[in-house]
């Protein structure tokens, strides 16, 4: 017999396609072709035929359309997770014979044979268990636990009739729900670049509440509750973005953000001007705790695992970093595993079987995480007087009060901070005029000013401490070994290391005794600036979201005192102060840790 084969690969969204494939194959068995059922490490069809001319008109075009879905990795990842969770997974193989296709032709109804004598004869033709994976000749190797898979309460939307269906459920049924969004986006450096013009949207997410279901039927028993909309493999990225843009744009239907600034920017750069701004929960975490710069600061990770703000729920949707569930360490030359955690790319993560999953976990927890903040600022923000300074509220804005006599934090916040809020990416957008050549000649005496700081830093705190001269004086964790050593951190109460050993580049070209070539990092040893064994005096101001010591900005400030302040003291040699006139120096928290005197400037 001979045959003519190609290989096709089925890659649905749903185990029916499966379905559709197999019913293709039984409608084909009586013209000759024979179906086998072989062990295989993915699930997926092979078809081999005669010439593709022996296949009717219609079920061309279900092979065609079967093959240009087979172009989709993605949907090769949908389906293989299915896969996994429903059945062995197999490997179907499909043939015919020259002979049996040609007689195809010849045959009318009545020589057509019972579908269920079919069914039969394709059972027959498959082994009863899948092979091993021994038994594939090594091909295809057992490889651990699989994937995670996406969430079960996550409807995920790849097309554009995904798309028209969802958006029509958003403006209708849930058009009065309050919608938290998000978005993810890829070629962007956020510390050097605007999210203005920058940036890729490669994924943005919507959440309105358990209640609302954009599901076709229930997965699970999970009603999905979360939309997930992909960017990067999707059939038609434009045309997925404008069917979303009536309801982005849409002013009465209402939308809560966590840096609403960032992410209505990376939406203009897509041709979508959002509206319905409803609540950033960053500005609305400063309004209701001033504090918090203190306490972990304003990030999505700190407010959302913050149990005084929401509960018990804070322990279902604090914010993981990035770079906790998907960092890896790097490999060194030798091949071995280096301390550096390194973070691949976002749209890899996006696209990577392995993380897939997960990735769209961290997306989608992301925007509930940012719909249960904004529910609990509001209820705090409603719960909570505002007081004017000098002014009544009540009576000032008696209009938005409706006659009550108290004025509420949230009414404040709905009345000039949101507004607000929205004028000001507004500015952002429009950008502010500067003047280039008077910033670039100033950035040059910023940069001088700059070097020679951090050189008098280091020969000071090398006094202090030996290995101080060759730190990276960037680096937060550096910093907070030589300024806290000893001290506590406020939620676990471990201690910070009296002394650590750090990995920095060998920018000096020092050369190891024995050694003759000088490494490309070498080790230095850190401890606190009062002693080896002498834990810091400066009291904990500042906490990083999981509570060590921060060596942050403010922090940094707080120590320093006003610019100036401690150099012109010391160029009058005026450093016999009390504390009290330090303050009024404007000397920071540095002059008493360091005993005062000319030692504290």
């Amino acid at each position: 017999m001979s045959t003519r084969a190609w290989n096709l690969t089925e890659r649905g969204r749903n185990l029916r396609e499966r379905g559709d494939m197999l019913a293709f194959a039984l409608r084909s068995a009586k013209r000759g072709w024979t179906l086998h059922r072989q062990a295989q490490g993915r699930g997926s069809v092979r078809l081999f035929s005669a010439p593709f001319k022996s296949a009717t008109s219609s079920e061309k075009q279900r092979l065609d359309a079967i093959r240009k879905q087979g172009e989709s990795k993605r949907r090769a990842y949908s389906l293989e997770q299915r896969e996994r969770q429903s059945r062995p997974e197999v490997q179907y193989i499909l043939q015919v014979s020259d002979d049996a296709a040609q007689g195809e032709a010849g045959k009318g109804s009545a020589g057509e044979e019972d579908p269920k004598q079919l069914s039969k004869a394709v059972q027959a033709a498959a082994p009863a268990e899948p092979a091993t994976a021994g038994d594939q000749g090594g091909e295809e190797k057992a490889s651990g636990s699989p994937p995670e898979p996406a969430p079960a309460d996550v409807y995920t939307v790849d097309n554009v009739t995904q798309a028209q269906r969802v958006v029509a459920l958003l403006s209708t049924r849930y058009k009065d729900k309050v919608y938290a969004c998000d978005t993810e986006v890829a070629d962007i450096d956020v510390k050097t670049a605007s999210p203005v013009g920058h940036g890729k949207l490669i994924s943005f997410a919507l959440y309105c509440g358990p209640d609302a279901h954009f599901g076709v039927g229930v997965a699970n028993g999970s009603r999905q509750s979360k939309i997930w909309v992909d960017l990067l493999d999707c059939d038609d990225r434009e045309g997925i973005v404008e069917v979303f843009k009536p309801f982005m744009e849409d002013n009465d239907i209402k939308k809560v953000w966590h840096n609403y600034s960032f992410d209505r920017h990376i939406f203009g750069n897509e041709g979508i001007q959002c509206k319905g701004f409803f609540g950033d929960t960053m500005h609305m975490a400063r309004l209701y705790d001033s504090s918090r710069l203190t306490k972990g600061g304003y990030s999505l990770e700190s407010l959302s695992g913050d149990s005084k703000l929401l509960g018990e729920k804070a322990s279902l949707f604090k914010k993981t970093s990035m770079k906790e569930i998907f960092g890896k360490p790097n490999i060194k030359k030798d091949g071995t595993e280096g301390k550096l955690v390194v973070l691949p790319p976002v749209d890899e993560l996006q696209q990577g079987e392995e993380t897939r999953g997960k990735w769209i976990k961290y997306c989608t927890l992301d925007v509930e995480a940012t719909w249960q903040l904004y529910q609990a600022l509001e209820g705090n923000l409603y719960e909570t007087e505002c007081i004017g300074d000098g002014v009544d509220m009540a009576q000032t804005y008696s209009n938005l009060v409706q006659g009550r006599r108290s004025f509420n934090m949230y009414e404040f916040y709905a009345n000039f901070w949101r507004p607000f809020g929205s004028l000001l990416t507004d500015m952002e957008h429009k950008g502010v005029l500067a003047d280039q050549d008077h910033l670039a000649k100033i950035e040059k005496v910023a940069t001088q000013d700059q070097v020679e700081a951090q050189a008098f830093f280091r020969e000071w705190a090398s006094e202090r401490v030996p290995d101080a001269k060759l730190m990276n004086i960037g680096s937060a964790l550096q910093l907070r070994q030589l300024l806290f050593a000893g001290a506590l951190n406020q939620k676990t109460s471990e201690a910070v290391e009296m002394v650590r050993v750090f990995k920095v580049p060998n920018e000096t070209g020092f050369i190891e005794e024995g050694k003759k070539k000088p490494k490309k990092n070498i080790d230095i040893e850190l401890h606190g600036l009062w002693g080896r064994d002498v834990p810091s005096p400066l009291p904990v101001e500042h906490t990083t979201p999981s509570g060590w010591p921060g060596a942050n900005t403010p922090m940094l400030r707080g120590l320093a005192g006003n610019q100036g302040a401690a150099k012109r003291l010391l160029r009058e040699e005026n450093w016999d102060l009390t504390e009290e006139e330090a303050k009024g120096h404007g000397l920071g928290t540095a002059f008493a840790a360091f005993g005062g005197g000319r030692e504290g400037l």
